[in-house]
Order: structure tokens, then sequence, then C-alpha cells
């Protein structure tokens, strides 16, 4: 199961959020545009093969579609976290399931107050991931495995994603509108 905390994201009040507009150009950091429309931008994801072909079922179902992030390596995930924990400081516990490395994570973002920016916060994060054991690093998110892809909000309807029987649909991360499925 994904480290992301289903229960905590699944229920929100009726409180005005906003998107985030760093998740949203995730794919976007190796100027390729993974939302044309087409084959290929999924390929740009780098999904297992099995979840490549619930995106290619999601295209079907909804040929609008916009996927803004597929697998990560490490530095690109230590980079969408710092994006989030820019506009929200306690983003990581705030959206993940408590574990050693989410600990490890929210700690250092406590123990760098000056460390404001995307850059720096990255940096941080991806240090700290690298010095983990692969297991514990892993686990941090179905992003690092290419079990999970997010789609810009509302680009397509709730129900062609639960069609796909994801293990996870996560329409919010740490109070941020995020689409987040993973497998």
């Amino acid at each position: 199961m994904d480290n992301l905390d289903a229960a905590q994201n699944s229920v929100y009040e009726e409180e005005e959020q906003d998107v985030d507009p760093f998740h949203e150009e995730g794919m976007n950091l190796d100027t390729e545009d993974i939302s044309e429309a087409g084959s290929s931008d999924i390929d740009r994801l780098n999904l297992d093969s099995d979840v490549a072909d619930k995106a290619r079922e999601l295209r079907r179902r909804a040929p609008g579609v916009i996927f803004t992030s597929g697998r990560r390596d490490i530095a690109r995930q230590a980079r969408a976290m710092a994006g989030n924990v820019v506009v929200n400081r306690r983003w990581i516990e705030q959206t993940y399931r408590s574990t050693t490395a989410i600990q490890s994570l929210q700690q250092w973002v406590n123990s760098h107050p000056n460390a404001d920016t995307v850059d720096e916060i990255a940096r941080g994060l991806t240090d700290l991931m690298n010095a983990m054991p692969e297991a514990q690093r892993m686990g941090i998110s179905k992003h690092l495995s290419g079990r999970a892809f997010d789609v810009k909000p509302n680009s397509c309807p709730t129900s062609a994603i639960t069609a796909l029987s994801p293990r996870q649909f996560l329409q919010r991360e740490g109070g941020l509108v995020i689409w987040h499925v993973g497998f």
C-alpha cells in the first residue's frame, strides 16, 4: 500500500483550497510536455506496464485528461515535495502516513526553518532520501516505483478514475488540490 494516508485525505470540509501550481508542472522539469494528447505522453510517465495500461484506459474514458506526473527519481520526488512544503511547512506530515522515513523528512523541514525556497528544500530532502536504505526510500511514494500518476484536477470526471479501481485516489494532499492515483 502506498505511504499516503488515504483516510486523512479522503474527507474534507467545504473549504476553499488552491490548486498547487508547482505540482501541475512536475513533469515539465525535463521540458517535455506530457499533457499533449496521445500515447507518447503516457509513455513519458515511465510507469510500470500495468499502470501505464490504466493510464491509457483513463485516456480512452476521458480523452481530455491531463497527466501531470508519473514515475519520479529521488530528485524529482524531493522537488515535488519541496514545491508543496513551500506552500505548507507541514505538508509532509499531513499527506503521508507516519513512518520513519516520513518523520525524518518532516523533521528536516522543521529543523531548517530558513530553507524556504523549492531549491533549498529539495536539496535537503534529496540528500536525506539518498542517505536512506533503499527499502525505506522506496516506501515514501508509489511515484518512485512507477505505480502512481497524477492528473490535473477536473481534467476528467472522478468516475473515470474510480472506474480504474485504483488502490488509492486522493483529491487533496496536505490541504492542496492534487489528484493522485495509485496502484
